[in-house]
């Protein structure tokens, strides 16, 4: 009796692990993924820009449908200089420009006419309400503006205050040296104001105040210090793109409006924001 019951359990067993190995492991047909298109491959992965070991750079923007592509860059010598990309049978619009000379370069496409950024470079940089891609030919002349891992790094805040002049609270941008926070010294003050157009992120988004600090602090070309970089438009409590500024109607755009050109900066920057540095940051 206890064989039968043994060889039962045994029968049992062995078809309960085909069952687990045998349909259990069924593959069931894939379904297609929902809105896709039959026969439709998507490129391989697009390099742009690719930057080549002589300074030539290769652009490339991945369009079947369009028709013109063109490209708009720092490079170009002369007010609106323009190079249309040339096409190939598979969509691809190309174009390869230089030798360039080492600098940081901001550029844009133009797809039938329609100004566009490059998708496939996540280098983005913002003036005013005017978005570019931009990248870095390395060498001796851009050396500064590279993030290096070797160097200390000082720190960007974001910082809040109120405008008694000016009738509301506005931001600023203030760098500090590596170290700031660990010490007591006091260091002395760069008022770093921006162009037109910018704003308190012009200087750290475009001109790369960080890293130029970093680098020359740590190569004993400037003392450490602390640098505020400030909003100009006295309309804007802060940058566009975080912040609305106050509305103007489309005949006003392009030109500051309400107290943007009345003096009103300047007068806050000395009442306001000097004070303010003064109190709350250990300057000079």
């Amino acid at each position: 009796m206890k064989n039968l019951l043994k060889a039962a359990f045994v029968t049992i067993v062995t078809i309960l692990f085909i069952s687990g190995n045998g349909y259990g492991q069924v593959t069931p047909r894939p379904e297609a993924a929902p809105g896709a298109r039959p026969g439709f491959r998507a490129p391989a992965r697009i390099i742009s820009p690719e930057i080549m070991p002589d300074n030539k750079v290769t652009f490339r923007v991945y369009s079947k449908d369009a028709s013109k592509v063109t490209i708009t860059g720092e490079w170009q010598t002369g007010p609106g200089g323009v190079e249309e990309l040339v096409k190939n049978d598979t969509g691809m619009f190309s174009i390869t420009v230089g030798p360039l000379k080492p600098e940081l370069y901001a550029y844009n496409f133009t797809v039938d006419g329609v100004k566009a950024l490059d998708a496939n470079n996540v280098q983005v940089r913002r003036d005013g309400t005017n978005y570019q891609n931009f990248f870095i030919i390395p060498g001796p002349e851009s050396d500064l503006y590279f993030h290096k891992n070797n160097v200390p790094h000082g720190t960007v805040t974001k910082v809040w205050y109120k405008s008694s002049v000016i009738g509301f609270d506005r931001r600023m941008y203030v760098y500090t040296p590596a170290g700031y926070e660990g010490d007591t010294q006091r260091y002395p003050v760069f008022y770093l104001l921006h162009g037109a157009g910018g704003d308190e992120d012009a200087w750290t988004n475009m001109g790369r105040t960080a890293q130029i600090m970093d680098n020359l602090i740590a190569q004993g070309k400037a003392k450490p210090m602390i640098v505020v970089m400030t909003n100009g438009n006295a309309n804007q409590a802060g940058a566009q793109n975080e912040v609305p500024p106050v509305p103007v109607t489309q005949g006003q755009q392009g030109i500051p409006s309400g107290s943007g050109m009345t003096g009103k900066f300047e007068e806050h920057l000395v009442k306001d924001v000097v004070p303010f540095i003064e109190k709350n940051f250990r300057a000079l």
